[in-house]
């Protein structure tokens, strides 16, 4: 797809894409965590949705998803941004539907969460990053 073909496109169609891609790796990704000999791994990305995280390790899952304003603000500091939205011919607009997508696909995250009884913060960044580091501690009971 061109760049026009992805970012310009509905941000429902899109965020309802992730979640089939997300859907569809998931075996790979989880066949390759499962060889790593670790007493816990820690990983970070919209991957691993709560539907996709109960098929493989339920009781080991958190998912922490960004408030609107806290997700907007940080991705507009982030330097390769643009570089993502290069060849779009309306770089606002697809920006704007990047972030509708990824809001929309937040509150799924957490409507899955709801649903299959797993623990789910929403971070809007008035927490410090200690504070975060000690919810995720004692939800899983590290010392």
């Amino acid at each position: 797809m061109t760049p026009d073909e992805i970012w310009l496109r509905e941000p429902l169609i899109q965020c309802e894409d992730e979640f089939l891609i997300y859907d569809e790796i998931s075996e790979l990704v989880f066949e390759y965590l499962e060889k790593i000999d670790a007493d816990f791994i820690v990983t970070e990305g919209a991957a691993y949705t709560s539907n996709v995280m109960v098929k493989y390790r339920k009781k080991e899952y958190i998912s922490i998803i960004p408030t609107p304003d806290f997700q907007i603000s940080h991705y507009k500091e982030r330097e390769w941004v643009p570089y993502i939205l290069e060849g779009c011919s309306d770089k606002q607009q697809a920006f704007n539907n990047w972030m509708e997508r990824d809001i929309l696909f937040a509150k799924q995250v957490k409507v899955e969460c709801e649903e299959n009884v797993v623990p789910c913060i929403v971070n809007d960044g008035s927490r410090t990053q200690d504070e975060m580091f000690n919810i995720v501690k004692e939800l899983f009971n590290l010392k």
